[in-house]
């Protein structure tokens, strides 16, 4: 007696929003195609978070990026809004 298991598991790829390094329009338009397919159906997009250079200069780690104006603020509401459009248009949900 043979038994079929079905082992399925969901992939929630997670894609940081760093500004001008992943948070560039061409960078996620290529994310999503890849997804797309590879059948990957839902994306999780993760706001920038600018407070780590405050912890750099707590733990005296180097930090070439504090004197860059778009890695020093949050991403506007603009700039997430259209990320996730860029998913949404190819097909993807975003959560």
């Amino acid at each position: 007696h043979q038994l079929s298991i079905e082992k399925r598991f969901e992939f929630l790829p997670r894609v940081p929003l760093v500004p001008d390094l992943t948070a560039t329009d061409q960078n996620l338009i290529e994310i999503a195609a890849f997804l797309k397919q590879n059948r990957i159906t839902k994306v999780q997009l993760l706001a920038y978070n600018p407070l780590w250079h405050e912890k750099c200069d707590k733990i005296g780690a180097e930090n070439n990026y504090k004197n860059s104006q778009s890695m020093t603020q949050w991403l506007s509401k603009e700039k997430i809004a259209s990320s996730k459009e860029i998913f949404r248009h190819a097909g993807l949900k975003v959560i």
